[in-house]
């Protein structure tokens, strides 16, 4: 029995710590989904629908591939096949180049691209159709290759490596000090940021500010997650500061479209009441002159008849007429 109680409570022991092992793998596994996910989605997905053929991203905000040669190729395929998703792509890959400008591992980068890759066409359009098969295959590709372009993006000078220019929301320009800051703010983020602000230029070309605000704003917090520890709390507070403005400026178009509206419904509320007026004051004059002639007649008929009474009574009244 002696022999056995120690066996027992070291068996316990052992089942006890595998179970808090696993727990804290399935624990930190649930932390990678949810960062990857909350990052993964593309924003503004769909936002090109009013312009189906149109290539919405020109070649030199073009951010998929690793040279001149795949960025032209890339850029002609999406404009070729599916030119609605290309905000959507675009983002995914400029997402893809600040992972790897900040060294995150390039397993973890690849999977985070192909997982945005596959939301930006999961909707069953025909367009998506064409183009999931590529970027699947591009997933591949850069999961075997990918390591030429990860060892060339360590951000050591990020302002200088991420060749990218500063870029503010043309839509809205009362934001622009704002939203430039952020460059400086998230120096390891201004490929996302800038992706950022030309997808919503894309967006508010189709919809209004309003509509888009929450994007962007979901936008520049996501890339402000993802970036680097020493830049955290900066890039936190000045994204923050951003959205709060374009929030504030979105209400307020929101409120002027609601007084538009409410001084469109008063004008014309008071239009029908005016016309309802002049319609009402035009029957009862038309009634009026009914009323009026039909007594003008009535007297004139009394007057015919007292002068035809009046002969029958005298005749010689017509020989006086005469």
């Amino acid at each position: 029995m002696r022999t056995v109680l120690p066996r027992i409570v070291f068996i316990s022991l052992f089942l006890l710590m595998t179970m808090k092992v696993n727990c804290e793998n399935e624990k930190d596994d649930i932390v990678k989904v949810k960062r990857r996910r909350r990052s993964d989605i593309a924003p503004f997905l769909g936002s090109g629908g009013s312009h189906p053929d149109e290539m919405l991203i020109d070649r030199s905000n073009w951010h998929c591939g690793s040279d001149n040669f795949s960025r032209n190729f890339t850029h002609s395929e999406i404009a070729k096949n599916c030119p609605s998703l290309a905000g959507a792509v675009n983002h995914c890959c400029a997402i893809h180049d600040d992972c790897y400008g900040q060294q995150k591992g390039q397993d973890f980068c690849d999977e985070q691209f192909c997982e945005c890759n596959r939301a930006a066409t999961r909707l069953p359009t025909s367009q998506a159709v064409k183009c999931r098969q590529t970027l699947g295959e591009s997933c591949t590709i850069l999961k075997l290759l990918g390591f030429w372009a990860y060892g060339d993006s360590n951000y050591t000078n990020p302002e200088k490596h991420a060749n990218v220019k500063p870029i503010s929301p043309k839509s809205v320009t009362e934001i622009e000090e704002d939203y430039l800051y952020l460059y400086q703010a998230c120096p390891h983020n201004n490929i996302t940021l800038a992706s950022c602000s030309i997808n919503f230029d894309v967006c508010t070309d189709v919809h209004s500010i309003d509509f888009c605000a929450a994007d962007l704003c979901h936008c520049i917090l996501d890339s402000a997650q993802e970036s680097p520890s020493m830049f955290s709390k900066n890039c936190s507070k000045e994204t923050t500061i951003t959205c709060r403005a374009i929030l504030n400026y979105s209400s307020q178009i929101l409120a002027a479209k609601s007084a538009t509206k409410i001084n469109v419904i008063i004008c014309t509320v008071m239009f029908i009441a005016a016309v309802f007026m002049i319609l009402i004051g035009w029957s009862l004059w038309k009634r009026q002159q009914q009323r009026k002639t039909q007594q003008e007649k009535q007297e004139h008929g009394k007057v015919m008849h007292t002068v035809e009474s009046a002969r029958s009574v005298n005749p010689l009244l017509d020989d006086e007429t005469d």
